[in-house]
């Protein structure tokens, strides 16, 4: 009874079944189709697997291979241990009569036009900055990174406690803090540092004090955590004094008259309960709010609005966020390979060493071998195949004889006395007087783990004849 392969369910008539070549040309086409669709796939995937191709060959021109120190005229390979005397360098017990970079007192003064610092100055007395005239601190660039902070003791003037000035300021936005305030509103990064505003601020209270001439009279402006204001006496507009203490409206105070839009409110009395409008496009209909018209909505509806922010896109593109990297608004592009799914990167990945394998031969050619008329195999050619699905050729000759039949088997046992009973396919022919053969048999394998195949021949009466034989596999699928 004929049997399937795995894969291609390809059918494989038993021994004692005649061939059917409508069978056979069921099996070439089930080939066909398989070599087609991975030709399909090859073709739309290509230009991923290309790009696969070229980032691991970056990658692999990447690595260091070899190390020499400065000092050194050679380079080393593999574990290569870099000591001080090997780039240049003193060793690490040396001395110098001068001050250590770390470390160390200073007993005179530090002279220089300039001086540049990568980590912090500190020290037990005053720092003192200028030529007599103006005294500066800033960063050497505009930066989040190179921002000026002043912190610990404050900042003061050289001058006695009544004349000379302290400016503290910068060109673009300044923030003045108690506790962390200056590090953790700095941090948070919405504020550009371009902006020129000044931000006061503490983890406490912020305190706005005047008259300090005479400290014990001074007035201090309160702003309290929970968003109060507390002030030392009473608060003008325009001249006018404006009431601010205990000064509040209870909900039913409001009884009579409408509250404008910018108190909050309608800016008209309501005759019936506000609606929903769902249809933003639209300007018709009667607005409950004091016969005003629905506000149509026309044009382009923005990405920040839930719109698309565009009336047309170009071909192929999706709205999506960045292929990689931080969180960022979407835009209209095109998809790249880190939006696949890393299953589908792996699946072209065995795809295009699938293709690599598609088309190999396999071959061997037998030694020409003289087979007596005894009824037994003779071993002709033998071929190690491994894993995949093949077409296999097998081409054989014999000499003529005018009275004993020839039989050519493809098996894949070795044993002489098991190739009846594990023979994949058979040629015989009868008596054919003094005209050799020149025959080849041609039929599909699923191997599923490396094998080696066999050609056999036989004959059973006559004289010995010259036999040989050939085996040719070409790989259809991996």
């Amino acid at each position: 009874m004929a049997t399937q392969t795995t894969r291609l369910q390809l059918t494989k008539p038993d021994y004692d079944e005649t061939a059917d070549i409508a069978v056979i040309n069921e099996n070439m086409n089930r080939i066909d189709s398989a070599i087609a669709d991975i030709q399909d796939t090859v073709s739309t995937h290509g230009s991923q697997i290309t790009a696969l191709n070229t980032s691991v060959s970056t990658i692999q021109g990447s690595y260091v291979t070899k190390v020499k120190g400065n000092a050194e005229t050679t380079y080393r390979t593999g574990q290569v241990n870099l000591t001080p005397a090997n780039i240049g360098a003193a060793a690490a017990s040396h001395s110098h009569s001068y001050l250590p970079l770390a470390g160390g007192t200073l007993t005179g003064q530090l002279k220089g036009t300039s001086a540049v610092m990568s980590g912090n100055v500190s020290t037990g007395q005053r720092i003192t900055l200028g030529n007599g005239t103006t005294a500066e601190i800033y960063a050497t660039t505009p930066s989040r990174t190179g921002s000026v902070l002043i912190a610990g003791g404050g900042l003061k003037s050289a001058g006695d406690e009544n004349g000379t000035a302290v400016r503290l300021g910068a060109g673009g936005l300044t923030l003045v803090g108690g506790g962390e305030y200056a590090y953790t509103r700095y941090d948070l990064a919405d504020l550009a540092d371009s902006t020129e505003a000044l931000y006061l601020g503490a983890d406490g209270n912020v305190y706005i004090e005047t008259n300090g001439n005479t400290i014990a009279s001074r007035k201090t402006f309160t702003f309290g955590t929970g968003g109060t204001f507390n002030s030392p006496s009473t608060i003008t507009q325009n001249g006018t004094a404006v009431s601010l203490s205990g000064h509040k409206h209870a909900a039913g105070d409001i009884n009579s008259g409408t509250l404008a839009l910018a108190r909050g409110g309608t800016g008209a009395s309501l005759s019936a309960a506000p609606s929903i409008i769902t249809d933003l496009a639209s300007t018709s209909g009667a607005s409950p709010f004091a016969a005003k018209p629905r506000p149509g909505i026309t044009g382009i509806l923005p990405q920040a609005h839930g719109g698309t922010g565009a009336a047309t896109v170009s071909a192929n593109r999706v709205l999506a966020g960045p292929g990689s990297g931080s969180a960022a608004a979407p835009t209209w592009r095109t998809l790249g390979v880190p939006d696949l799914p890393s299953s589908f990167v792996t699946t072209v990945n065995n795809l295009g060493n699938n293709v690599n394998a598609i088309g190999k031969v396999l071959s061997k050619v037998g030694t020409s071998q003289t087979v007596a008329s005894d009824s037994i195999f003779h071993s002709l050619a033998s071929l190690n195949i491994g894993a995949g699905v093949y077409i296999i050729i097998v081409g054989f000759y014999c000499a003529g004889n005018a009275t004993g039949y020839r039989d050519f088997t493809f098996s894949k046992t070795s044993v002489q006395g098991q190739v009846d009973n594990d023979r994949l396919a058979s040629r015989c022919f009868n008596p054919g007087g003094s005209h050799p053969v020149y025959d080849h048999i041609v039929l599909p394998i699923d191997v599923s783990s490396t094998t080696t195949y066999y050609v056999w021949a036989r004959q059973n009466s006559g004289s010995d004849l010259t036999m040989s034989a050939s085996i040719r596999a070409v790989q259809i699928k991996s």
